[in-house]
């Protein structure tokens, strides 16, 4: 009767989010049941399982979601009629997506998509159609935008105006994720807006929460750093997921470091990776893997932070995020950008510390800044990501400028603002033309 009584228990504080507890109740619920070799209801052991997987998700415990899925699957089998199955397959798809194991991934978001079509659970549709749309943001590849949008039409014909807030939260902010990736930065930045002020008309902190995520991760973007530390730092409070504080807490300081806060900054970004590998969540690197690096280079270190972010693509690669590589190819770019025009003149300190890097470096710096804008243009055009391409070719325009090849610049903003034109974010756009004009 113990078993039961904890399962009941784990799920009654699931509910009030009280995490701690319910994972303990699972937990000990089944030990019992190995233990004691107990015969358990198929309905209750759905229930356990999904209920320990969903704390397991909230805190971030990916892989041990993984090894419990891996090693009793089939026993999580032989209750493939319950309701929970397919929640279950769901969150062990989050569980793999997370680990950066996409094929396994999305067989399980299909195969919950299969069995709501064959039973009519729009629920189980509709875990499958999230787990989806979290996956191809994760890890996007050419058409991945049009997926998600499709996705998204489909979860919204399934319930109309009857959706629940979490179905609607995570729907509304996957949608917005892709458009920041694409490069529409104003749109995310206006559904970002809409679904934060979804969150705070029903008092739903989850919807506050992703809210404050895309409004921070838009407006760092938009260069509006002091508008994303404020939005990051309420993300991070209304955050109900460890994930997602590290994602708030990335962007606050990715923001605090580009506007001038380098140490803070600095010591938030690596707070943040080392809570990640206590956790043993890969996920982190996607989230301050180049930030940091930059922060290394902003802050002095320009040799180290030169390297950690040519290491930070290497990973990024690995792991299927191309938007994280591209974007750390401009950050190269624009570090050697920056050493040859000497816009900004090191003090005698740091010219002290990096004086091997800037020997080495510096008369190679216009060539290696084009190499890096011309591989962010390439993996841009591949995969769709219209505002890398328009950023890069923005950085390769003005590296031609600095070479005194005021044709091959002007061709190169002018691709750029061709590229810009395909999505709406106006402090790309208005950047480019003001630098085309300057041209002449």
């Amino acid at each position: 009767k113990a078993a039961p009584h904890l399962i009941a228990a784990g799920l009654r504080n699931l509910s009030l989010f009280s995490l701690e507890v319910a994972g303990t109740s699972f937990a000990r619920a089944f030990e019992l049941i190995e233990d004691y070799k107990l015969k358990v209801d198929p309905a209750l052991l759905g229930d356990l399982f999904s209920g320990w997987f969903e704390v397991q998700q909230w805190r971030a415990e990916f892989r041990r979601i993984v090894t419990l899925f891996e090693t009793h699957r089939k026993r999580l089998d032989t209750i493939k009629g319950h309701p929970t199955y397919p929640r279950i397959l769901a969150l062990a798809g989050i569980a793999y997506c997370q680990n950066k194991q996409f094929g396994p991934a999305e067989k399980l978001f299909d195969q919950a998509i299969a069995i709501g079509e064959k039973t009519g659970d729009r629920d189980a549709v509709t875990h499958g159609c999230l787990g989806l749309m979290g996956m191809h943001c994760t890890a996007p590849q050419r058409g991945c935008w049009e997926t998600v949008r499709g996705l998204a039409a489909r979860i919204n014909a399934l319930w109309g105006d009857d959706a629940q807030p979490y179905y609607r939260t995570y729907c509304d902010f996957y949608e917005t994720w892709s458009h920041s990736i694409r490069g529409d930065i104003d749109q995310a930045l206006e559904e970002g807006q809409s679904l934060y002020d979804f969150g705070k008309s029903l008092n739903y902190s989850g919807a506050v929460g992703y809210g404050a995520i895309c409004l921070a991760f838009n407006e760092a973007y938009s260069e509006n750093y002091d508008a994303a530390i404020d939005h990051a730092s309420e993300g991070a409070t209304a955050a109900g997921g460890k994930v997602d504080q590290m994602v708030s807490l990335g962007l606050k300081g990715l923001s605090m470091v580009l506007s001038g806060d380098t140490e803070g900054g600095a010591e938030l970004l690596n707070a943040v990776y080392e809570d990640g590998i206590r956790l043993d969540y890969r996920g982190v690197a996607n989230i301050v893997d180049g930030p940091i690096g930059l922060a290394k280079a902003m802050g002095g270190d320009l040799g180290g932070g030169v390297a950690w972010i040519r290491g930070a693509i290497e990973r990024a690669l690995d792991e299927g995020n191309s938007h994280g590589a591209a974007m750390s190819h401009i950050s190269l770019g624009s570090i050697y950008l920056m050493l040859a025009t000497g816009d900004e003149k090191p003090d005698l300190k740091t010219l002290a510390k990096n004086a091997m890097f800037l020997l080495r470096e510096v008369p190679f710096a216009k060539s290696k800044a084009l190499y890096h804008f011309d591989t962010a243009v390439e993996m841009g055009n591949e995969v769709g990501m219209i505002g890398v391409m328009a950023q890069a070719l923005h950085g390769k325009g003005m590296t031609l400028k600095a070479k005194r090849k005021t044709g091959p610049a002007r061709a190169a903003l002018q691709d750029a603002r061709q590229a810009v034109g395909q999505i709406r974010w106006s402090m790309m756009e208005n950047r480019i033309n003001a630098d085309l004009a300057a041209l002449g």
